[in-house]
């Protein structure tokens, strides 16, 4: 899955979460050139989520202090800036703020891929899953 970020030319700015769900099949994701604009609009890529350490990013919502949120299809919560115009986010910025072991579950039986390794910095973290319903 891919962030990209919608850049209307002037004074209008709207982050987008290209929403590339990995379900039972792995979706290509396609390049910025392939992606059909209104006129005045421009793209650039952000982030490229891992998708084994950080899941399938399927919904997203801003807080009050300009950052993003954005939840994990079969996981944890996460936070960060948004960054300024022109530059791409750092990866050291992210923060989990939730848990799910269920969750965490689901992902390995549903795209295969292993739960984090609980340590103690995630069982300080709440123990709530996904948030699709959250982000809006």
């Amino acid at each position: 899955m891919k962030i990209i970020n919608f850049i209307k030319t002037g004074s209008c700015y709207l982050p987008f979460l290209g929403l590339m769900i990995y379900g039972h099949s792995l979706i290509a994701v396609p390049s910025v050139e392939q992606i059909r604009l209104p006129e005045g609009f421009k793209i650039e890529l952000l982030y490229s989520v891992p998708r084994d350490d950080q899941g399938s990013w399927v919904a997203m919502c801003q807080d009050d202090k300009g950052r993003l949120i954005v939840s994990d299809q079969h996981g944890g919560i996460y936070r960060f800036p948004i960054p300024k115009l022109g530059e791409k986010v750092d990866p050291a910025s992210i923060q989990q703020i939730t848990y799910s072991v269920v969750g965490a579950k689901a992902r390995r039986r549903i795209i295969g891929t292993d739960p984090k390794p609980m340590t103690p910095e995630l069982a300080k973290l709440p123990k709530i899953g996904h948030a699709q319903g959250l982000c809006y």
